[in-house]
């Protein structure tokens, strides 16, 4: 498996100060929410994380710098929970520099939005087609993550030029079908016509230099 990243504009996020600790909570997971995803849309489904929260040993990191924890599970720091919203996580973030600084630049509105870092299961996911304003479009399922790796206050949307963005793009997109391609039945069907035409074709071309055509 390898992590996807996913930034979602409609997630919330609040900083808290509660008997001297700094608390962020909010909800980086929201199921149920279409989501565009480069051209497609990507929505997640109700209950997809709760097997991956019982295995998952989840952090709170500043803009996903590994290098920069803000909070985690395994100290009891962080604690993930899943609900009919999605995924709601409260942190207490007053144990490291990050997430002091992080916690101050919440609470003054700089930054409002998470991401989180995870993997689907494998068969997951799938993939189905809706129609939106009468414009149809694929939409990947997310059925079951495998892993929730961390939940990050991000400063930036994500942009697509990016290295890890463009890694991003490849898997999140690697099992999408093509849309309309023809199956194996129709294939031959294809191939049958095809030859026919051609054979037409050529004993017309032959018929004119005969000239006995009635054209």
């Amino acid at each position: 498996m390898e992590p996807e990243r996913r930034y979602f504009p409609i997630t919330e996020i609040r900083a808290l100060e509660e008997d001297s600790k700094l608390i962020i909570e909010g909800y980086p997971i929201v199921y149920e929410t279409y989501a565009d995803l480069w051209g497609s849309k990507e929505i997640i489904r109700k209950g997809a994380a709760g097997p991956a929260l019982k295995r998952s040993d989840e952090l709170v990191l500043w803009d996903h710098e590994s290098g920069q924890p803000m909070a985690a599970k395994k100290n009891g720091t962080l604690e993930a929970t899943e609900d009919e919203k999605g995924v709601f996580i409260r942190a207490d973030v007053s144990k490291t520099v990050w997430g002091r600084q992080g916690h101050e630049a919440i609470k003054n509105g700089v930054i409002d939005k998470m991401s989180f870092c995870f993997d689907v299961k494998k068969e997951g996911e799938n993939w189905i087609e809706e129609k939106f304003d009468d414009e149809k479009f694929d939409v990947r399922e997310i059925l079951e993550f495998w892993t929730l790796y961390d939940y990050s206050p991000v400063s930036y949307p994500a942009y697509e030029d990016t290295t890890v963005q463009a890694r991003c793009k490849e898997l999140a997109l690697r099992n999408k079908p093509e849309l309309g391609a023809p199956n194996e039945a129709s294939t031959a069907v294809l191939k049958i016509r095809k030859d026919a035409i051609e054979k037409f074709s050529g004993l017309h071309k032959d018929q004119i230099k005969k000239g006995q055509t009635n054209d």
